[in-house]
């Protein structure tokens, strides 16, 4: 085989197994532009609502189980009582609906926080004096085909992770929610 053959196909080898692995550093970027065009709909594309909503109601289940106390004789009442919650809650809000809603409604859960003749302002807030400084994030690769991003400060960081479907493509399966 000629030498510019061999070298040809060196560099495309090289070439494919570097777009192969920033593929996910791509589809962050995708995310991001969703997000700041409050675009619900290329959002969706990059979310396995499914996935995503049974790995946040066995989060949430988990961190429910110690808090009960096993001991207690309510806690199986409670967390009967709880898991419907839970199972409403996530269907709500992981979904392409609940989607457009938060995109949409900049501010709106704040409002929610806010006492209550503070909901009807229209005056807008101050700004924090952390909000001009950059978050704490990092991503990379978990194993060959998971993807995390980590977003917040050590010990109170949320974990977004991404999982290979396909060749190329990626989609938020599980949101880890900080300790």
């Amino acid at each position: 085989m000629n030498s510019k053959i061999k070298a040809a196909l060196a560099v495309t080898a090289l070439a494919g197994a570097g777009w192969f692995y920033y593929t996910p550093y791509l589809v962050v970027q995708g995310m991001q532009q969703a997000a700041q065009q409050q675009d619900s709909a290329a959002l969706s594309g990059y979310i396995d609502y499914p996935a995503l909503k049974t790995s946040l109601k066995a989060e949430l289940r988990a961190r429910m189980l110690p808090q009960t106390g096993k001991d207690t004789p309510f806690a199986a009442l409670g967390i009967a009582l709880a898991d419907p919650v839970i199972n409403s809650m996530v269907d709500g809000l992981v979904s392409q609906q609940g989607l457009s809603l938060l995109l949409q409604g900049k501010g709106q859960l704040k409002r929610l926080d806010s006492p209550k003749g503070a909901a009807n302002s229209e005056e807008p807030s101050a700004p924090s004096p952390d909000a001009d400084k950059p978050s704490d994030s990092s991503m990379g690769y978990e194993g060959f085909n998971r993807f995390v991003i980590q977003t917040g400060e050590a010990g109170a960081a949320n974990s977004f992770v991404l999982q290979r479907k396909g060749l190329a493509s990626w989609q938020l399966v599980e949101i880890r929610l900080p300790q």
